[in-house]
């Protein structure tokens, strides 16, 4: 970016030169005007250009940084199907957000959506869960498939 600043400044010392010697010269005048300005929302634009090629290098960062932060589920406990949801042959997907804490256990459970009768049997399973030791505590989202299996 400071090439190309450096450049514009070289070229308004030019500018400032032709411009002065032109004094008669009306369209010449305007034409160089003109051209400053053309050249000047150029730059502008490059520099936004610029600015956006520069977010790149700290998405790749983020990106690289977030895989080696991913967890891995270790170890799974099922949840219990609550007896009245299963005599009332509810089915259905808990969500929950979790946070997982550097140890890999459970920390925080935030509802997302879900089945009144099924929300605390996938509560309690999964703060049983054991996931592999992330860097730092990581945001996941759990989903529980609450499915029942048709009558022989």
């Amino acid at each position: 970016m400071l090439g190309i600043t450096a450049l514009l400044f070289v070229y308004l010392l030019v500018l400032g030169k032709l411009y002065d010697r032109a004094q008669g010269d009306i369209q010449f005048r305007r034409r160089l005007l003109g051209a400053s300005l053309t050249l000047f929302a150029l730059w502008q634009l490059g520099y936004q250009v610029f600015e956006w090629t520069n977010e790149a290098p700290w998405q790749l960062w983020y990106q690289v940084f977030e895989r080696r932060n991913k967890v891995t589920l270790l170890r799974r406990v099922d949840p219990v199907y609550p007896p009245l949801a299963k005599q009332a042959r509810i089915q259905g997907k808990v969500r929950f957000d979790a946070v997982i804490d550097s140890s890999g256990q459970v920390e925080k459970l935030t509802l997302i959506s879900g089945h009144p009768l099924l929300i605390s049997a996938a509560r309690d399973a999964i703060f049983q869960w054991q996931y592999s030791r992330p860097v730092s505590s990581v945001h996941t989202i759990i989903e529980v498939n609450f499915v029942l299996r048709p009558a022989l």
